[in-house]
């Protein structure tokens, strides 16, 4: 099945998004590090994520973020 990957929702106003993103994509290393990518939310709103492209043997998997409400 699918994997639930946890994180929180930000929303940004269409005018602004492209920017915000761009900016966003250099801070997760983006192509190196991270691709991002469209996810489905568990409340069915689409999002964009990030996404390791290499990889994953010996990282540690994010069960929960304690500090934020996901949505």
């Amino acid at each position: 099945g699918a994997d639930h990957v946890p994180g929180a929702v930000v929303e940004l106003s269409a005018d602004r998004a492209e920017p915000l993103l761009a900016l966003l994509d250099e801070a997760e290393g983006v192509p190196d590090l991270f691709v991002r990518i469209r996810v489905e939310t568990v409340a069915g709103d689409r999002a964009w994520a990030y996404s390791r492209p290499g990889p994953v043997t010996g990282l540690a998997r994010i069960e929960r973020r304690s500090h934020q409400l996901e949505r």
